[in-house]
């Protein structure tokens, strides 16, 4: 009985590793290879990690595309990330900070039609909300939000 204790710890330490260390790489890839199915663009991450005992989380290249698939609409040189591991497992998505360092988000508008306006009608159509989705949601809580060096930078394409 006192030899299963320590072993199990093991397994558990072990099994905590390469998950910090695995699933980084398969969430970085499904995104990468699935965004026009989750965001209707193409996405790029270069670098994803985790530590699944501390919460810690830290995203480097994120860019997300125009439409065309060419220019990018949103980069972010990286955010970092504490998730509080406790309130996960009651439910609750609670980030203890989160840090976004160097964000360039490019706005254009032609008339009345942004350049975000096709996503922001993909997630307003009541066809593509799946109620069963919505009541296996996690609330979602932020403590504390820095952004550093950022910009944001508006075009009217009619002027």
């Amino acid at each position: 009985m006192k030899k299963t204790i320590p072993i199990t710890l093991g397994i558990l330490i072990l099994l905590g590793v390469i998950a910090s260390w695995l699933a980084p790489t398969v969430v970085r890839n499904y995104v990468c290879n699935n965004g026009h199915k989750l965001l209707g663009r193409q996405i790029q991450i270069d670098n994803l990690k985790a530590n699944v005992f501390t919460g810690y989380i830290c995203m480097e290249g994120l860019t997300v595309y125009e439409a065309d698939g060419v220019e990018p609409f949103i980069h972010l040189l990286s955010a970092e990330t504490n998730l509080s591991m406790m309130h996960l497992l009651t439910g609750v998505i609670d980030l203890e900070t989160l840090q976004l360092n160097c964000l360039d988000v490019k706005v254009q508008q032609r008339d009345t039609v942004f350049n975000f306006t096709d996503i922001l009608q993909r997630f307003a159509d009541p066809d593509a909300i799946d109620e069963d989705s919505l009541d296996n949601s996690f609330p979602l809580v932020i403590r504390d939000i820095a952004l550093k060096k950022s910009s944001i930078h508006y075009q009217d394409l009619l002027v």
